[in-house]
């Protein structure tokens, strides 16, 4: 399974050269409790829906060191944000899809 790190408008200009995006989600413990593998899988099953798979790296981490904002979330070596089961769809829209990773037309 591959996790996560990408960025968004306010990431699009610093894109790695290759193109990718990582994302990681805390699996710590109080991400855990949180949702952080129903966060994990929901991403996942976006990317895949969105046939980023080669472009969107999803990886599974320990703490973040910012366990009051669980679940955390981290694209590429950017800031931690927060993200929720509830939240899943507004971040890949806000991160990933703005990106300019996917088609501008692209409904999930």
């Amino acid at each position: 399974m591959k996790y996560l790190q990408k960025r968004t408008p306010e990431y699009s200009d610093t894109l790695k050269e290759d193109k990718t995006m990582d994302i990681f989600v805390c699996i710590g413990s109080a991400c855990h409790i949180k949702g952080s593998y129903a966060v994990l899988n929901g991403l996942q099953n976006r990317v895949q829906a969105a046939g980023l798979e080669e472009s969107v790296i999803l990886k599974a981490s320990f703490c973040m060191g910012e366990c009051t904002r669980a679940v955390c979330v981290r694209v590429d070596d950017g800031p931690v944000q927060s993200v929720s089961p509830d939240t899943i769809d507004e971040f890949f829209n806000r991160v990933i899809k703005a990106s300019g990773l996917c088609p501008a037309n692209l409904q999930l």
